[in-house]
């Protein structure tokens, strides 16, 4: 199916920092130019995102390669989103000290700058695909003047009340051209639990609410699975909901008890735990063990592992890591929160609670699956399971869809 029209499709992401959600929209970006005749495709983002994608070597070739037009924000355009970002936030969690106009106001304020710089690009009949950030959620509410069609992708659980409470802020059941995208059912359920009334609005807000089908990834290499290596990768953001730190005591203890012989950790990613993180795991990242920080090339690194941590407390799917190392026929070890066991049913896979001695466990499992004999077989059926059960072909039909259905 391609579009049937000819369309200027913009996507926009606030980001200063590669993340899931940034490597997962480029790929659309890119698969959706590739498999449409009928398609421009612009990409709007900060500058700051542009040099960390140009350092990272899959991005570096969508930038130089693909069809994509990419915008980007000149220096003060960038500072004062990423700063907005923060500010509209702080509005969202002290709004019952505002009237709703001072509220409306400020919103408007913090995010006049990108809403400018994306008036001045939109023209009637373009479609608007924000992903990430509150600047451009702010703008795609605003967008009424034209008929641009607008589409809010909600990327994580912390966004769906912010979304419903600023869309209602805007215009509410009047703000007919806009749609909002949830990438999985947990997201989705934060909006159901914002709108769990029979008002018009809430009526509007479902009406107007699709959820991903399944997540989006390119295709993963065919392995030979007896040259993986005895690694286990963690790779997250460290922010409290991803539980980084609490990995990291597992793994200091678990070193400590000799029940990690002959074993390497890498525990991958950025963010404010980081410093906790470092100092739970000294000892171990002295000896080189364990190494801590952000890698540009995690997938080559889950080629070479055998398992994947993912212990996030809202729940694990659609993790990009965690697909990504599912895809590569890692064991994986993820937090029983979510809808985590309805999403990664291979019987390899092994779920906690998230308490240290339950991680602990959990990791002895995982451990004790990925050093039998017969584990390149294990490996090759969980690489099997994820093909028949994730064609990301699905997913851009999908999104055609979504774009063409206005």
């Amino acid at each position: 199916m391609d579009y049937p029209r000819m369309t200027n499709l913009y996507f926009s992401i606030n980001s200063t920092k590669i993340g899931g959600s940034e490597k997962r929209s480029m790929r659309i970006a890119e698969a959706l130019a590739l498999g449409s005749n009928n398609l421009k495709i612009h990409f709007v983002l900060p500058n700051m995102l542009l040099e960390v994608m140009e350092a990272d070597e899959e991005l570096r070739r969508i930038l130089e390669e693909s069809s994509i037009d990419f915008l980007v924000y000149d220096q003060g355009e960038e500072l004062t989103t990423k700063r907005n970002n923060g500010r509209l936030m702080w509005l969202y969690k002290n709004k019952k000290y505002f009237p709703s106009f001072i509220l409306k106001a400020l919103i408007k304020r913090y995010s006049e700058s990108f809403y400018n710089f994306m008036r001045s690009k939109l023209n009637e009949g373009d479609i608007y695909h924000h992903i990430f950030g509150l600047t451009g959620l702010a703008c795609s509410l605003r967008l009424k003047h034209k008929e641009v069609q607008r589409i809010c992708e909600l990327t994580s659980p912390v966004y769906g009340p912010v979304v419903c409470h600023y869309w209602k802020l805007f215009g509410g059941v009047r703000n007919k051209k806009l749609k909002l995208l949830a990438v999985s059912e947990v997201i989705s359920g934060q909006v159901e639990k914002y709108v769990a009334t029979n008002s018009a609005f809430a009526t509007w807000m479902r009406q107007h609410l699709s959820i991903y089908p399944i997540p989006f990834l390119k295709d993963a290499p065919i392995l030979d699975f007896r040259e993986k290596e005895n690694l286990m990768v963690f790779a997250s953001n460290f922010f409290d909901r991803k539980n980084p730190v609490l990995f990291a005591n597992a793994i200091a203890a678990l070193f400590k008890e000799g029940k990690l012989q002959g074993w390497k950790v890498f525990i991958r990613g950025k963010g404010p735990l980081e410093p906790m993180v470092r100092k739970a795991l000294k000892a171990e990242i002295d000896k080189g063990r364990v190494e801590v920080g952000f890698s540009s090339k995690l997938e080559k690194e889950f080629e070479r592992s055998k398992i994947y941590v993912s212990i996030i407390s809202t729940g694990n799917y659609p993790s990009q890591s965690a697909f990504e190392a599912y895809a590569r026929g890692n064991i994986l070890l993820l937090s029983d929160r979510g809808n985590s066991r309805d999403k990664f049913t291979h019987p390899a896979f092994q779920f906690v609670d998230l308490g240290l001695e339950e991680v602990k466990q959990g990791i002895v499992t995982c451990v004790e699956k990925a050093e039998v004999q017969g584990f390149p077989e294990i490996s090759k059926s969980i690489q099997s399971h994820y093909r028949e059960n994730y064609d990301s072909r699905k997913v851009l039909e999908w999104l055609r869809k979504v774009h063409s259905n206005y």
